[in-house]
């Protein structure tokens, strides 16, 4: 009878890992990027600006938080 290695080994390597921690770290700094621009954009309207797109200052941080909740 032949013994039969089966390298099933379900887990993903150290390297691989490292990579994917690296990768959702960047993924992390992009999105944070995002929304810096988005609140700059948001915050540098003027209050008129902002009623015309049916806001006020105190709609920002609610607005940053719908837009960027699905990430």
């Amino acid at each position: 009878m032949a013994n039969t290695f089966l390298l099933d080994d379900a887990r993903p390597s150290i390297l691989a890992r490292l990579m994917q921690g690296a990768g959702d770290w960047l993924d992390l700094l992009a999105q944070g990027h995002r929304v810096s621009r988005r609140v700059s954009e948001l915050t540098g309207l003027s209050d008129a600006q902002l009623a015309a797109r049916g806001l006020t200052r105190d709609d920002i941080p609610r607005l940053i938080a719908q837009e960027f909740s699905a990430y």
